[in-house]
């Protein structure tokens, strides 16, 4: 058995396993995701993130699925990065960049005696096009576009931040 070092973090509900992985010590990260992902049997999360060098940002962050299929750019997740780094000394200020999925996203830390109290990223431009996203739907962009799902009329936009999202349109979320 070996040890390995982590911090289980979350932002807004997502909570991941946070590895550092600078000396690429970690060659085979999907091997470790069902098991430390397991909420019953492991350390439970949505996935790993990797923190690892980059040599165009202060550091570099690869996401793994609970499954141990990649997974893609999500806000939160480099939100506890950019956090991570800071709090363990690796970039003690609050100005930095994190390379994720091929692009580099400046992020501002709001820190105050020392403790990091928000985080904000530059996500950049979102995608609509569907093969982009991806949404299998027909035509266009899928922005404000009406569907009719288990016999409820609602109103959606697809987009990708890096990640696919759906975001359904409605008066009161407990209605859909």
């Amino acid at each position: 058995r070996q040890s390995l070092k982590f911090a289980k973090m979350q932002a807004t509900g997502d909570d991941y396993i946070y590895v550092e992985n600078f000396d690429g010590h970690i060659t085979c990260p999907e091997s470790l995701c069902i098991p430390l992902c397991s909420r019953h049997r492991g350390i439970g999360g949505y996935g790993i993130v990797l923190i690892e060098h980059s040599d165009v940002a202060d550091a570099k962050m690869r996401v793994f699925n609970r499954d141990g299929s990649a997974g893609g750019m999500g806000g939160n997740a480099i939100r506890c990065v950019a956090k991570y780094l800071y709090d363990n000394g690796i970039v003690p200020r609050d100005d930095l960049t994190i390379e994720a999925g091929g692009t580099v996203h400046r992020l501002h830390l709001y820190t105050r005696f020392g403790t990091v109290g928000l985080v904000t990223v530059d996500m950049g431009k979102p995608a609509f096009e569907p093969a982009n996203v991806p949404v299998m739907l027909e035509g266009e962009r899928v922005i404000d576009r009406p569907v009719t799902i288990a016999g409820g009329e609602y109103r959606i936009t697809c987009l990708s931040m890096g990640n696919p999202h759906c975001v359904v349109f409605a008066d009161r979320v407990d209605e859909v």
